[in-house]
């Protein structure tokens, strides 16, 4: 992806075209990249949580760990997540809204160099009602509504 998207208008052109290319797409309620804590207990921290919202880059890493829906917990290489980063860094063309996604992509990618022993993973929640399917899930939900895990 080599066009920039510089006005909002473009980025929701780019979002709907690329949902287009995702057989099944739906837009998510709630999504977010996580990592494993830096210890053994088995946390997540997701620094960045979108509750209806960020469906570009929901979709930019969906198509990329062949997510379309449902409720799912899906493992995350570096590899990949550096690929999502460079498809959607076009996105910061547009300065009048914020990347937080992009942001917290490259935090994330900076953590995994240095402790290599940190999981990935992306948590999508198709319906807030839907079981939940992960300990990263339930602990996205818990951030999500502010409650405690």
């Amino acid at each position: 992806m080599t066009e920039q998207w510089d006005t909002p208008d473009k980025l929701a052109a780019m979002r709907d075209a690329t949902e287009a290319t995702v057989p099944g797409w739906r837009r998510p309620a709630l999504w977010a990249v996580g990592i494993s804590a830096a210890s053994s207990e088995p946390e997540w921290e997701f620094p960045c949580v979108n509750r209806g919202a960020g469906y570009l880059p929901a979709v930019v890493l969906g198509r990329l760990v062949r997510h379309s829906r449902t409720t799912e917990t899906l493992p995350v290489s570096a590899e990949v997540l550096r690929r999502a980063v460079d498809d959607l860094s076009p996105a910061e063309a547009c300065t009048l809204v914020d990347h937080p996604n992009l942001v917290a992509w490259r935090w994330l990618l900076g953590e995994i160099e240095s402790n290599p022993a940190r999981d990935l993973v992306v948590v999508y929640v198709d319906d807030l009602d839907d079981p939940v399917s992960s300990e990263a899930d339930g602990e996205l939900r818990a951030a999500a509504s502010g409650e405690p895990a």
